[in-house]
């Protein structure tokens, strides 16, 4: 039987940690809240780290290094996407600055990474209030000094599609990847002839 003093620090049942891998109706319901967002905010949250997955790959290959624990290691310390993908566009920069044509797909697939990380951080990071029918998703803006809240209207059919063009962009990397292996080795080519 519980003292006086420990029935008033007692955690009511609804705030309650359930024990681990049986979640409380509570939780349950939380997870519930909005049922039909559930399997395309999992398409896109998928999609952005395939994006991620293939941008890291693609800055070890710009980095053009046999040993990948250097590369890794400094990507290691690089946490936000918009860094890596500043570094990405700079290495690009970089290493084709005489090819245009390699250079412009360069630009245009740093700016859909941006985009897609935008779109990323406007569902994730937004709070998401409904009233029993569509959900709104509030997305605060700092301008002039001041957080502004935007209304943006969301529906499945609207995150799917982000999903895919996430999808894309991932694609998109793969794709770029073979230029830059070929440019790897062209380069591997022109300072072998340069020794001998």
């Amino acid at each position: 039987m519980p003292t006086p003093r420990q029935k008033a620090t007692r955690i009511p049942s609804s705030m309650r940690i359930s024990r681990v891998g049986k979640p409380s109706r509570s939780e349950i319901a939380a997870v519930r809240w909005f049922p039909e967002f559930q399997q395309p905010l999992g398409l896109f949250i998928l999609s952005v780290a395939y994006v991620e997955k293939h941008l890291t790959m693609l800055l070890w290959l710009l980095h053009n290094s046999p040993k990948a624990t250097e590369i890794f290691a400094t990507l290691g310390h690089i946490r936000s996407f918009d860094a890596r993908v500043d570094l990405f566009s700079q290495l690009c920069h970089w290493r084709f600055k005489r090819n245009k044509r390699i250079l412009i797909r360069a630009v245009k697939l740093a700016k859909a990474m941006e985009n897609t990380n935008a779109r990323r951080n406007e569902l994730i990071h937004a709070q998401w209030q409904g009233n029993g029918k569509a959900p709104f998703v509030f997305r605060r803006l700092l301008q002039n000094k001041q957080i502004v809240e935007r209304e943006v209207n969301v529906s499945p059919n609207v995150v799917k599609r982000d999903a895919l063009k996430a999808f894309r962009v991932g694609r998109e990397l793969i794709a770029f990847h073979g230029a830059v292996t070929r440019q790897n080795e062209i380069d591997l080519q022109r300072a072998s002839r340069s020794k001998s």
